[in-house]
């Protein structure tokens, strides 16, 4: 706000191009964090993960592959991920 009471333009265009991508990110519904996967902790233990720990990194880990791009984040996929990592 200082920098457009100032009229400063270099400044504001930055700040508009970061908004404009925040805005893309919230529009492609991204998966960002473990609530965003499309599977969770009870899908895991319905395919006979323990409950505890391991769970919760496993979780993280298939996280991290979405975000790497390796991995697709559709249920199918994250469930066939898992159980390749529990065996």
């Amino acid at each position: 706000a200082d920098f457009r009471s100032k009229g400063t333009k270099e400044k504001t265009d930055h700040f508009d191009r970061v908004h404009r991508l925040i805005d893309e990110i919230c529009a492609e519904d991204a998966c960002l964090t473990v609530k965003d996967l499309a599977i969770n902790g009870s899908d895991l233990l319905r395919e006979g993960f323990a409950p505890g720990k391991a769970l919760g990194q496993c979780l993280q880990q298939l996280l991290e592959l979405v975000l790497e791009e390796t991995l697709p984040n559709t249920p199918q996929a994250l469930l066939a991920a898992a159980k390749e990592r529990k065996n």
